[in-house]
């Protein structure tokens, strides 16, 4: 069995929404195992600077329930844009695959599973750059529970360091 992906989880100022979704991360069996890395953007404005300290706060509570968690917090405000790729870049750079979350998904207790085995079997198929969590709503009629499709869903996704750096 190979080692499971990292996590990396990226927050702004929504410390209920990354509580929620914490507690669905950690229903998932995998979460003991897995390494966490939480990247807290900073504030857009004076008034916001008390978010990385209560999401911080969030985190540390969930501590015991993975192998690792590591808090990073943005000196600005960086925005999507920045912080997502500027993190996944952060963990692939020590990892060659990585879970990408955002603090208001909510999880089923399969999500690490299926994620973790999707990077496993794919992992050599180039023409694969990115797992997916999520699929927007559509007729299903004729296709199997996983299947191939060309856009990207950013509501839990995976990928691998090959195909970051493309």
């Amino acid at each position: 069995y190979m080692s499971l992906a990292p996590i990396a989880i990226f927050s702004y100022k929504r410390p209920k929404h990354l509580d929620k979704m914490l507690t669905s991360l950690t229903n998932n069996k995998e979460a003991k195992e897995s390494s966490v890395f939480v990247f807290i953007d900073g504030p857009k404005k004076d008034e916001e600077k008390h978010f990385q300290e209560e999401i911080s706060k969030v985190v540390y509570k969930y501590k015991v329930f993975f192998k690792s968690l590591e808090i990073v917090k943005r000196p600005t405000n960086y925005g999507l844009p920045r912080n997502i790729p500027e993190g996944v870049e952060e963990v692939l750079s020590v990892y060659d695959r990585i879970i990408v979350l955002e603090e208001d998904l909510y999880l089923s207790p399969y999500f690490l599973k299926f994620m973790n085995d999707a990077l496993n079997f794919y992992e050599a198929e180039d023409k694969v750059m990115h797992i997916s969590g999520y699929i927007f709503p559509m007729k299903k009629k004729g296709l199997f529970d996983t299947f191939f499709i060309r856009p990207a869903s950013c509501w839990g996704w995976a990928t691998w360091k090959r195909a970051w750096s493309f």
